[in-house]
């Protein structure tokens, strides 16, 4: 680079001295594509930095400028005032391109800046994501940790209240459950009596209905007993009534003599009348 732009001098002198001598500058040399593309690259790439010393930044300037100089491949001639014209107007010509190259310098900077700080802040969003992610993880991991931590509490204090309340009244529980066993057995005990009960009242029943029965039937043979009783003595008031006729027939004189007259054949029919008497006497008792 350096021995290019002393070259760019030398030919930048030589021109000065061959237009103050009188002669013609000599066309400058075409230039390259390559030329081009370097004229308009930045100082970062071309191994310089915006920030550096004034010694590389300005050779690397003037290089550009001096090989982006305006000329074409032509043969024409050049005039000598157009020349001078030119020579005189180069520094202002120098300076702008540099005030240009400054600013597109300060351009792809500010462009840089821009891209490493959207890139810082891509990376610091990317950061504080990331982070809200663990934070948000972190959080539902401690709210499942403290919901299970608050179930085991809730079952452990459950479990010892029932324990507490159980060791408190287990006496009382031991008390009813032997009062419910006597209960029990009592009441199978009664259950048992009452069947036994049962069945005597059953047979009791049975035993007055048999009883009713028997007494009805001994009534209804009494009555009818008592009936025939009362038709016999109704059927031995006439025979009673007889008898006692004869009977006072027999103890009056005249009956006597009717009758001792009459022989024995009367006798033997009071003797009968008599006997028949006595045993209407024994059915009625």
């Amino acid at each position: 680079m350096l021995s290019k732009t002393f070259s760019v001098k030398r030919s930048s002198v030589d021109t000065k001295g061959s237009v103050a001598n009188g002669g013609s500058a000599p066309a400058p040399a075409p230039r390259s594509s390559h030329d081009s593309r370097r004229s308009v690259r930045s100082p970062v790439d071309s191994g310089h930095s915006g920030s550096g010393g004034s010694g590389g930044v300005g050779v690397g300037r003037r290089e550009r400028l001096m090989t982006s100089a305006p000329g074409g491949p032509t043969r024409e001639p050049i005039g000598v005032e157009k020349l001078v014209e030119l020579y005189d107007d180069y520094p202002r010509v120098l300076r702008s391109l540099e005030a240009t190259l400054d600013r597109a310098e300060k351009a792809e900077a500010d462009v840089r800046t821009t891209e490493d700080e959207r890139d810082n802040l891509h990376d610091e969003l990317e950061r504080e994501r990331a982070a809200r992610k663990s934070d948000n993880r972190k959080a539902i991991h401690e709210a499942e940790a403290a919901t299970k931590q608050a179930k085991e509490e809730k079952l452990a204090a459950e479990k010892a209240r029932e324990d507490k309340i159980r060791g408190e009244l287990q006496p009382r529980i031991d008390e009813l459950s032997a009062k419910l066993k006597e209960t029990t057995a009592d009441r199978d005990l009664l259950r048992k009596d009452l069947d036994t009960m049962r069945v005597q009242l059953h047979s009791w029943i049975e035993g007055m209905e048999r009883l009713r029965k028997d007494r009805q039937e001994a009534e209804d043979r009494e009555r009818k007993a008592a009936e025939d009783r009362a038709a016999l003595m109704q059927k031995t008031k006439g025979f009673d009534e007889e008898i006692l006729e004869g009977l006072r027939l027999a103890v009056k004189p005249q009956h006597r003599e009717e009758v001792t007259g009459t022989g024995t054949g009367t006798g033997s029919a009071t003797a009968a009348a008599a006997a028949a008497t006595s045993r209407t006497v024994d059915g009625a008792k």
